[in-house]
């Protein structure tokens, strides 16, 4: 679950790696399971007083220096304290010295092993490939990945699954801050480009001439094409032809790496700016229910103004927007009432649904059994072996983030 990572020239960083989903008791990390809600407490804005060992420089022995707080007589009773020893203290608490905490997923089968893992990880294919220099075979492998990196107030990195297709309610006692009412509004523009909308996309997949003598008679590419059925009756055909320029090997991964392609374009044709009163809690890649327009969208970015003499507020960019689709849904032991939002086109038309994907979804996918086709499932393989290798957090870590995991604090102050 923590592991120390060092990059050349570079202070060690430390790093924490949870996941989502199912367990995969294949994989060679240890990974602490969690939930969205779990997920959310962790990285939240609020101070607690587990910041004390939590943000503490990894060098700094958390002993000695409650020690020294106890001999100058320094209070550590309230959060306020906390606040203050970690504010005056920026050689204990380095504004610099932020964590690394990834989100993976497991349980999704080879959304993260087939479109990334088979390419780069045949050494033959690649030798036998056209030559790329390194930094094309990162730009590569950016193309393929579905990844969110963003910055926390406390300067943590942060990566994780995209969260895009959940819904407020999966967050637990987070909900309500997922939620914009009407008076929270200050203003808002939506803005909707149907000229952005694919409805078709043709994976050329450059075979090696290794595996095309292997795999198919004619040492070739060949092209794989990835349809919304769903979108065809509202745009008609709208394609797009995409090249990828390392060794997708498999009709199975050309076609994830196509869904990937038309989720990220489609995504931004309907855009929403939406100021706020201020709302500190909110962060990125989170699902946001817009009452006034009833509909659910993922932040993109968010930027708080505070300035003195000011109005205070919170300006959120959202993609991904998904409207009510008039149905209702009851979901739950006790058959609680739940709308259904939908992306144009219905649920089918977001073609790798990654709330599906982990079993959430409480209605079926295509409820019109005419609409739309059925993404096939992935074939399984095998996760690359990691590179870092991690080793066991110490007690003291494993109780604070046990403490913030189990708090019974409000979210919300």
């Amino acid at each position: 679950m923590e592991w120390l990572h060092k990059s050349r020239g570079a202070a060690e960083t430390r790093c924490y790696l949870f996941s989502y989903g199912e367990r995969d008791t294949t994989s060679a990390v240890t990974t602490r399971p969690v939930s969205l809600e779990t997920w959310n407490r962790i990285l939240s804005p609020r101070v607690r007083m587990a910041d004390l060992s939590l943000l503490l420089d990894k060098d700094a022995s958390e002993t000695e220096f409650r020690d020294s707080l106890s001999a100058n007589g320094t209070p550590i009773n309230t959060i306020e304290d906390i606040i203050t020893v970690i504010g005056e203290d920026p050689v204990n608490f380095p504004v610099d010295g932020g964590r690394v905490f990834m989100l993976t997923a497991d349980g999704a089968g080879s959304i993260g092993t087939e479109v990334m893992g088979i390419e780069f990880n045949n050494s033959f294919a690649v030798k036998t490939g056209a030559m790329q220099n390194r930094l094309s075979l990162i730009y590569d492998a950016l193309e393929r990945m579905e990844w969110m990196f963003y910055c926390t107030p406390r300067g943590d990195l942060v990566i994780e699954i995209p969260l895009y297709d959940f819904d407020p309610d999966d967050f637990g006692t987070f909900e309500r801050d997922l939620i914009v009412e009407r008076e929270d509004m200050i203003n808002s523009s939506s803005t909707f480009s149907d000229a952005m909308v694919r409805t078709q996309v043709d994976v050329t997949a450059a075979l090696s001439a290794y595996a095309a003598a292997n795999q198919q008679a004619n040492p070739a590419q060949s092209t794989e094409p990835v349809r919304i059925q769903s979108l065809f009756p509202i745009y008609g055909t709208r394609s797009e032809s995409i090249t990828s320029r390392t060794q997708i090997q498999t009709a199975q991964s050309a076609y994830l790496y196509g869904q990937i392609f038309l989720n990220r374009v489609n995504a931004d044709a309907h855009s929403v700016n939406l100021p706020i009163i201020v709302r500190p809690e909110l962060g990125l890649n989170r699902p946001i229910l817009w009452k006034r327009r009833n509909c659910l969208a993922t932040t993109v970015s968010v930027v708080h103004n505070l300035t003195w003499n000011s109005p205070w507020r919170t300006t959120l960019n959202l993609s991904h927007t998904r409207g009510w689709s008039g149905q209702i849904a009851e979901v739950g032991a006790d058959l609680q009432h739940r709308m259904i939002y939908n992306p144009i086109g219905g649920a089918s038309s977001r073609p790798l649904n990654y709330r599906v994907l982990f079993g959430r979804n409480q209605v079926p996918v295509n409820p019109d059994p005419n609409e739309g086709t059925a993404a096939p499932t992935p074939n399984a393989s095998t996760p690359a072996s990691p590179t870092t290798t991690p080793v066991q957090a110490s007690s003291s870590t494993e109780e604070d983030f046990a403490a913030i995991e189990s708090s019974p604090e409000n979210p919300t102050p």
